[in-house]
C-alpha cells in the first residue's frame, strides 16, 4: 500500500529525474536498480524502499533526506499548465526515442518551434532546478 509519505518521495523521484533530463531507464542503470522497477513506482504500483531510496540518492549525489523532504520551490511558479504539458511531451518522447538520439532531436526541434514560450519557460525551471539541487548538493557534502 502507498502512504503520503511514499508518494512524496515518488514525487521527487520524479521531479529529480525530469529536472537532470533523465530517463527512467538511465537513472535504473545508473543507480543499479532492475530495469522497470522505476516504472512501477512511479506508477504507485510498489513504494521505493530504503535501499533504493539510498541508491537514487547517491548516484543522484543528494542526501537522502532530500527525497521524502517537501520541496515548495521545486516547481517553478512560472510553469503555466501548457508549459507542463509540453515538458510532459518531451518527457515520453525521450522515453519513446531513448535509443535514437537523432529521431529524439528532430522530434524535441519540432516541439521547440511549436511551442517557443513554452520550451523557454520549461528550460529556464529546469536550469534553475539544477541549480537548487547542486546547492543542495554542496550543502550535503558539506555537512
Amino acid at each position: 500500500m502507498i502512504t503520503d509519505s511514499d508518494r512524496i518521495i515518488i514525487s521527487n523521484i520524479i521531479r529529480l529525474r525530469k529536472i537532470r533530463g533523465m530517463t527512467r531507464q538511465a537513472l535504473e542503470e545508473g543507480a543499479g536498480l532492475s530495469f522497470g522497477i522505476l516504472a512501477q513506482i512511479e506508477t504507485l504500483h510498489k513504494p521505493a524502499g530504503k535501499s533504493i531510496q539510498q541508491r537514487i540518492a547517491a548516484y543522484l549525489k543528494i542526501p537522502i533526506t532530500d527525497l521524502s523532504a517537501h520541496f515548495k520551490n521545486m516547481e517553478d511558479p512560472a510553469l503555466d499548465l501548457y508549459s507542463k504539458e509540453v515538458a510532459y511531451l518531451a518527457d515520453i518522447l525521450q522515453e519513446a526515442f531513448h535509443n535514437d538520439k537523432k529521431l529524439f532531436m528532430s522530434v524535441k526541434d519540432t516541439i521547440e518551434h511549436l511551442f517557443p514560450k513554452q520550451a523557454r519557460k520549461v528550460a529556464l525551471a529546469k536550469e534553475k532546478m539544477k541549480k537548487i539541487t547542486a546547492k543542495t548538493s554542496a550543502e550535503g557534502s558539506a555537512a
